[in-house]
């Protein structure tokens, strides 16, 4: 009895652990509801904080976005999941001739200052992980192995 009041009481901790709100600076709430959620069509919006931005997760049409924002407001950088068959030949050609072995993971349609209109595909190989990009005309631009 005793353990089973202990593992309700971490679970109950835990649960309050991770529903913590993060506190969002209202210009960067102002560009989500502005830009992003003008329509009211974005769904289960889950705010993080790293060390240089505020990224929302949430589905969009049922579509998984993640949209990066600079501490100013800006938007900084957005992903949108896509799926495989929506990549360009170019993409699927490179994938298919230099990684026939691997899994592919997920894909994403990517947007940011420096790079818009980006495929990022991650793929699996041999336990590893890594994140492919390529140009906007499909060209593979480079990988990222993610740890």
């Amino acid at each position: 009895m005793k353990n089973i009041i202990f593992i309700i009481s971490l679970l109950f901790s835990m649960t309050l652990a991770f529903a913590q709100e993060i506190n969002v600076p209202v210009v960067i709430n102002k560009t989500f509801e502005t830009q992003i959620n003008a329509f009211k069509d974005c769904e289960n919006i889950v705010w993080s904080k790293n060390e240089n931005n505020y990224v929302a997760t949430y589905d969009k049409k049922s579509i998984r976005n993640i949209t990066s924002f600079s501490m100013e407001g800006r938007i900084v950088e957005n992903l949108e999941k896509t799926d495989l068959e929506t990549l360009s030949e170019n993409v699927l050609n490179y994938i298919d001739e230099n990684y026939p072995k691997a899994k592919v993971m997920q894909c994403f349609s990517q947007s940011s200052e420096t790079a818009p209109n980006r495929s990022v595909v991650e793929i699996k190989l041999k336990g590893i992980s890594y994140q492919l990009f390529f140009r906007p005309d499909g060209t593979f631009h480079y990988e990222v192995e993610l740890k």
